[in-house]
């Protein structure tokens, strides 16, 4: 009785072993090609938050620094040196002829804004990400991969499934 469980469980290790490959394959394909989008546009939404976060960053440390000149508006000198550099402000003994024009912005403000726009970099894409923008950008082989898939596991039940009677 033994030898006979024995030599049924060695006839069927072949069939559970196509039958567990074929089926994770086609399920893996499925799934890679349902998830492609998501996938892409995750990564991409990511280097956009990253991109904003460091913006921010920029931001925040032009906005400190005028705010610890702001706590010194008392000291004359940190008064004129703002006046110098964000409204063209022209001290006493230079020329009288030239027009001062205020800017909108001060200077500063725009190079920091000009940087942030300057400085999206484009970064290096992982295999995952390359993979997944190739798959999202293309339908067809979403359709195809998803095709394939379902006929792989199809096949795995069809064939290697062995159903005792």
């Amino acid at each position: 009785m033994t030898r006979k469980v024995l030599q049924n469980v060695l006839t069927d290790l072949p069939y559970l072993f196509f039958f567990v490959v074929f089926s994770t394959a086609g399920m893996a394909a499925i799934g890679v090609s349902l998830l492609a989008k998501p996938v892409s546009e995750y990564y991409s939404d990511k280097a956009e938050m990253t991109d904003a976060e460091m913006a921010m960053a920029d931001l925040k440390d032009f906005y400190d620094q005028q705010a610890k000149l702001m706590e010194n508006l008392d000291n004359p000198a940190v008064l004129e040196r703002l006046a110098i550099s964000n409204l063209n402000y022209l001290p006493k003994g230079t020329d009288p002829d030239r027009q001062v024009t205020l800017p909108t912005l001060s200077p500063e403000f725009k190079n920091i804004l000009e940087q942030i726009k300057l400085s999206k970099t484009p970064r290096k894409l992982t295999r995952v990400q390359v993979i997944a923008e190739s798959l999202a950008g293309n339908d067809t082989y979403q359709i195809l991969l998803f095709g394939f898939g379902g006929a792989l596991v199809i096949v795995s039940l069809t064939c290697f499934y062995k159903h005792k009677a």
